[in-house]
């Protein structure tokens, strides 16, 4: 499972992306980062893309990690999540 996590990340950050019909955005590496944190950071989720409240094992979610990265799609929703701990997190995105 690490190798198809480590080959995908390879794609992502070379910049070719994932394949269109990339469906396993919660494929994670040892510490919980999901393939769509990845493609978050690097602004390459597909417009469709709707599993926003991935979280990593310290609780931060993709939304999350696209907010920090300034990838989030233009008139990206209000968002709020919880993060592993129950703490509430919000992410708010002004037009």
């Amino acid at each position: 499972m690490a190798t198809d996590y480590n080959k995908a990340t390879e794609l992502i950050r070379a910049g070719a992306g994932l394949p269109k019909d990339f469906q396993n955005w919660a494929l994670a590496d040892e510490t919980g980062r999901t393939m769509a944190h990845e493609a978050a950071a690097y602004g390459h989720l597909p417009p469709d893309f709707d599993r926003w409240e991935l979280a990593d094992e310290d609780g931060n979610t993709v939304a999350q990690g696209a907010y920090e990265y300034r990838h989030l799609p233009n008139g990206f929703p209000f968002h709020r999540s919880l993060n592993s701990d129950g703490n509430q997190r919000c992410v708010f995105v002004g037009s």
